[in-house]
């Protein structure tokens, strides 16, 4: 008899734990099911918006083949201030005569 107790007790629980176990797998399904199709929403967002972005690359490309001509003057312009002058061989390079004062550090001491 004592046998026949333990089997339904082994039984209970093993009942009760495949029922938690597989409420916990219809819930962790359930979450994957939305993630998934949170992923296909963006997938879609991000195909439209790269298409949209392919769009504008075309028109900008047709714009600037069509008024290109209207754009080399504001490059010219534009360049100056973002490349170096270059310097003369002859002369060498090119520097402020500043008065070079010693600081206190450099030798003088304040004895």
């Amino acid at each position: 008899m004592n046998t026949l107790i333990q089997a339904n007790i082994f039984f209970f629980i093993t009942s009760v734990v495949t029922i938690v176990l597989a409420i916990g797998v219809a819930v962790l399904l359930y979450y994957i099911i939305r993630i998934a199709r949170n992923v296909e929403h963006i997938s879609e967002k991000i195909k439209i918006e790269s298409d949209h972005v392919t769009r504008d690359i075309h028109e900008l490309r047709t714009r600037i083949r069509e008024e290109g001509m209207k754009v080399i003057p504001l490059i010219g312009f534009f360049s100056k201030f973002f490349t170096k002058k270059k310097e003369s061989a002859k002369t060498g390079p090119r520097r402020k005569n500043h008065k070079h004062e010693p600081s206190s550090e450099e030798g003088e001491s304040d004895l």
